[in-house]
């Protein structure tokens, strides 16, 4: 298994780019009623979305009337992270993490991802956090131009390759900050370790 994602860091209090939502088109917090809403965005699982409802993580919906057009999950102490020994990242105070973010095929294109991002950071800052952080692969250079759209500045590169039960974690910091921590998490050390 080889993997190699570009880490984001979004000042949710500074000044930032807005994306506006399209008219008609609603950004609703979801709750356990509303897993079924991820079933067409192709994305995570009922049983793992009542998982981080339960451990108070939130999921976010985009909908166009009752149609799913847009779905991510929001993190808050924790998140999950394959690169990490734990497969766990400790998250800092004031911190969130934005995973699988997923648009409907149909509504593709239409920036919705960064309107809803624009918005979830808005709510974030009013709920007294300073940072939203995410990741894309290295490869998928159409979210990592959505995520700059938004003000995420790029912070490090992480590698993790794992063959057999020898794990390798690197980090290439682009900045000071979060790609400081990335680069020494409390839970797992630079470099290589075996599982």
């Amino acid at each position: 298994m080889s993997e190699a994602h570009v880490w984001y860091e979004l000042d949710v209090n500074g000044p930032r780019p807005r994306v506006p939502l399209e008219p008609g088109l609603d950004l609703r917090q979801g709750g356990p009623t509303d897993i079924p809403l991820l079933e067409p965005l192709n994305t995570i699982g009922p049983q793992q979305a009542r998982r981080r409802l339960a451990d108070g993580h939130d999921l976010w919906f985009v909908l166009d009337g009752s149609r799913p057009m847009f779905s991510c999950s929001v993190f808050y102490g924790s998140m999950p992270d394959i690169s990490m020994k734990s497969r766990v990242l400790s998250l800092p105070a004031g911190t969130a993490a934005l995973e699988d973010s997923m648009v409907a095929p149909a509504a593709r294109g239409k920036a919705l991802g960064p309107a809803a991002w624009t918005l979830i950071a808005d709510v974030l800052a009013a709920r007294g956090l300073t940072r939203l952080i995410t990741k894309v692969a290295l490869s998928n250079v159409p979210s990592q131009k959505a995520a700059i759209k938004v003000g995420f500045r790029e912070v490090a590169i992480v590698r993790y390759r794992k063959l057999g039960p020898w794990f390798k974690r690197t980090v290439k910091p682009a900045g000071n900050g979060f790609a400081s921590y990335l680069a020494s998490p409390a839970d797992t050390p630079t470099g290589s370790y075996r599982s």
